[in-house]
């Protein structure tokens, strides 16, 4: 729901859509770099709000205040969190017209932090082989 406050709305809004409400060429657009940095605060805003993203459970390594576990600051993520971060992935990927939710999980999979038990459950609910 956060995407409905201003906060993230707007920018989303004026990222991927003209004023007219035609679809934004992101490739094309002038107006696409003007709007990329404020779209990127929205976003980060977006994953720091919303436990269903896994940069939420990333913790900030900078802050001397944090006792650190043996995943370097990685926690893992409650199973209602996994279970949303895996259906937003598949909603996403059905909406973007960009394939199945596994192909863009096994193409960013390197780049997604996890703690390792919910790397594993993530990797099985995608069909993922432990090697």
């Amino acid at each position: 729901m956060s995407k409905f406050r201003l906060s993230e709305f707007i920018a989303y809004s004026n990222y991927f859509f003209n004023t007219d409400g035609t679809r934004r060429n992101l490739k094309t657009d002038d107006n696409t770099l003007e709007w990329s940095a404020k779209f990127q605060r929205a976003w980060c805003h977006h994953q720091n709000r919303n436990d269903h993203h896994w940069n939420y459970w990333v913790i900030d390594q900078h802050n001397e205040t944090n006792d650190f576990d043996a995943h370097g600051g990685i926690v893992a993520m409650s199973p209602g969190s996994m279970m949303e971060m895996v259906c937003d992935m598949r909603g996403a990927s059905k909406a973007r017209g960009t394939g199945d939710a596994a192909e863009f999980y096994k193409k960013h999979r390197e780049r997604i932090i996890l703690h390792p038990s919910v790397r594993k459950w993530v990797d099985g609910e995608f069909g993922i082989e432990k090697k």
